[in-house]
């Protein structure tokens, strides 16, 4: 009698310890704050990376209105106007910023300077030359996030080997954004060991960058589209202008080869935001971006048999094994 008197008052002090728990459970999801993520943007055609970025904190747990919420009202569609979008980020509580291009991640590494609020770029080309971090293994900052730089000159390797021929390409960028500055400058040094030449035209708006293309010059065989974001958004404009010429274009994300660019060595921008948020996740936890490494995007050739079609060029099979294909 007495032990079974114990049992039940031991599993009745169970049952009060288990609903205690439960209920301190529920009063800490209850009363703790979401993360607020600031999204600095100034080019639409990185908003895939948001929504990688969205996806991939949902895969982690993260349900946004309870863990997390986000400040963004699109792109600027400006560099200029981009650090005010920064700023009102803050003002509305945000403690980490997101930047979705290079002048983005420039502009919020500025704005959090004073509170050193963590700033995660996804992507940014060439981080270190463009002064994000110091380097990718110890970014040494408040900032950090996935780079897409490194690859450009393989991308250069392909795009010669599939159109053998090609003398002179051209590059249109906006010499204001460092990130396609800085690959101009890697890709003329890579350029003469294939046998072709870079040649840099200055589109620092679409007004110019639609002239450009009005006014192909004869002597260009090809178009290396630059990680340029407002370059990479008009892809669709670049490679229609080209394909009436006859002329081969290559772009630095997959998507752009569905836009009907010949083809990419580059990445996917949704997947890439993937890769942010898990760093985002880091950081939520503890992790100090100073010490949290840049993550690289995995590249993937990219051809559009469409175009290589159109344009008569014929594929080796060796490329054909190692590439995806689209447009077929």
């Amino acid at each position: 009698m007495v032990g079974s008197t114990t049992r039940r008052q031991m599993a009745a002090l169970a049952s009060v310890i288990v609903l205690g728990v439960g209920f301190w459970v529920a009063q800490d999801v209850w009363n703790r704050q979401p993360h607020v993520v600031g999204v600095v943007n100034h080019a639409a055609v990185t908003d895939p990376s948001l929504e990688g970025f969205k996806y991939g904190m949902r895969e982690l747990g993260y349900i946004e209105g309870r863990d997390i919420r986000y400040i963004y009202d699109g792109p600027t569609g400006s560099v200029e106007t981009v650090k005010a979008q920064a700023e009102e980020s803050l003002k509305q509580g945000a403690d980490l910023l997101l930047a979705l291009t290079t002048p983005s991640s420039q502009a919020a590494m500025a704005v959090a300077a004073p509170t050193r609020t963590p700033v995660i770029f996804a992507p940014s080309a060439n981080p270190v030359q463009s002064g994000l971090v110091e380097s990718m293994k110890r970014p040494g900052g408040y900032v950090t996030g996935v780079t897409f730089g490194l690859q450009e000159d393989t991308r250069l390797e392909w795009f010669v080997r599939l159109v053998p021929g090609m003398k002179k390409l051209m590059y249109p960028y906006n010499p204001a954004d460092e990130s396609p500055s800085a690959t101009l400058k890697i890709l003329q040094q890579k350029a003469p060991s294939l046998g072709v030449e870079i040649v840099p035209f200055e589109t620092p708006t679409e007004e110019s960058l639609r002239d450009l293309m009005r006014h192909i010059p004869d002597n260009i065989s090809g178009i290396f589209i630059s990680p340029d974001a407002i370059v990479a958004s008009q892809t669709q404009l670049i490679s229609a202008a080209a394909a009436d010429k006859g002329i081969p274009t290559t772009t630095p994300q997959k998507g752009g080869v569905s836009e009907g660019a010949l083809m990419s060595y580059g990445f996917n921008l949704f997947d890439l935001g993937r890769q942010a948020a898990v760093m985002a996740d880091q950081v939520f936890n503890g992790a100090d971006p100073a010490t949290l490494p840049v993550q690289v995007a995995d590249f993937k050739l990219t051809i559009n048999i469409r175009i290589a079609r159109q344009l008569r060029i014929n594929i080796p099979q060796d490329i054909l094994d190692q590439a995806q294909l689209v447009g077929g």
